[in-house]
């Protein structure tokens, strides 16, 4: 492999017995990268910090310990920011969305997510369609799981007035809602207009925010703004930053609203980590939602991965939001057709065996 380093970690998985070619001259115990020394500890796997400045072009270095060699298997960078999360050991922390064991239905959800060790719970506003929110969050509670959000609110743009106070009034309907459901929070996508303007969306976001912000101050429900992708700046949001959200809720002002951080929609941003200070340090980082971008999507909407299935580095940006004060819930939230279509019992399965590895 090819790399260049600053400062960073890798993560090395090993052999034992077999060596690394071109190495440089071995020190018992120490890890020589193109002549300077960096310490491996006699474990088959071991993340080290490579000497501020370091750079190379291949591979030359050899771990030595009691004449044992190893041979690299596969190396992940990651940046040292002198904050990094430990790996997961149990499920207090895991929340999954309705959304992703869609098939389900909010009854199936209740009685299988406990059994499975999920903590807590996200729904979503269709599994409400002519039911009772009030009942159905008692349900929940009794089950043993708590209510972290409803999902969704939002799209504050529109051609015409009317489409506009439609919006409005659905907004305030999914207040209700999440009031009634014990819902502490509404997750809001703010919403596009194709071929309008990104200033004009964004102008008709923060005009619907003002109005709606004091409704949900009086019902006592949060409003989390979640920048999407820049894939969906077409028709879904005009907020595609960190940076954006923030700027809202900061210009807003309010304890009833904050930032939801999605890993899918985020990653990508060099400024992300910088940003989830500034949020954190402004009491405004609200929720937390993790899944994976697979090298191989087929879906811009419907093809998310699991943790660990892409190039996500969830833990890293994990560690990014709880340095910054974090310490809620890890909502999975995945859009699969291919997940969907198989058996969601062993799917939860498989969603809490990525959950404790990659995230």
């Amino acid at each position: 492999s090819e790399f260049c380093c600053y400062d960073y970690l890798v993560t090395m998985k090993c052999q034992q017995n077999l060596v690394i070619e071109n190495p440089s001259e071995p020190v018992d115990r120490d890890l020589h990268l193109d002549a300077k020394p960096l310490i491996l500890e006699n474990r088959p796997t071991e993340t080290i910090q490579f000497a501020q400045g370091f750079g190379a072009i291949g591979l030359s270095m050899l771990a030595t310990s009691n004449l044992r060699y190893y041979k690299l298997n596969c190396v992940t960078l990651v940046r040292d920011n002198g904050v990094r999360s430990e790996k997961l050991t149990n499920l207090d922390r895991l929340c999954v969305h309705t959304i992703t064991t869609k098939p389900w239905s909010i009854d199936e959800i209740i009685e299988n997510y406990p059994k499975a060790g999920v903590k807590a719970v996200s729904v979503w506003r269709d599994l409400l369609e002519n039911r009772d929110a009030a009942k159905i969050g008692e349900q929940i509670q009794a089950a043993g799981m708590e209510v972290v959000s409803l999902v969704r609110g939002g799209f504050f743009t529109g051609k015409t007035e009317t489409e506009i106070q439609a919006s409005l009034d659905d907004n305030r309907r999914a207040i209700d809602e999440a009031h009634a459901l014990g819902a502490p929070m509404v997750c809001l996508v703010c919403g596009a207009v194709p071929r309008q303007s990104i200033q004009k969306s964004l102008s008709q976001i923060q005009t619907g925010l003002e109005a709606l912000l004091p409704y949900a101050e009086k019902h006592g429900v949060k409003l989390g703004i979640e920048p999407l992708h820049p894939m969906y700046a077409d028709s879904r949001s005009a907020i595609c930053t960190m940076k954006t959200a923030n700027d809202f809720a900061e210009r807003l002002n309010s304890p009833y609203i904050g930032v939801a951080v999605d890993v899918f929609h985020l990653w990508w941003d060099p400024d992300l980590e910088n940003e989830c200070k500034r949020c954190g340090e402004n009491g405004n980082l609200f929720a937390f939602h993790i899944c994976d971008w697979k090298l191989d999507m087929e879906d811009m909407l419907n093809d998310r991965g699991l943790m660990g299935a892409g190039v996500i580095r969830v833990r890293e940006i994990r560690s990014w939001v709880e340095a910054a004060g974090f310490d809620g819930f890890h909502e999975v939230e995945i859009f699969s057709n291919r997940l969907w279509e198989s058996d969601q019992k062993e799917f939860l399965e498989r969603i809490k065996q990525a959950y404790l590895e990659y995230a």
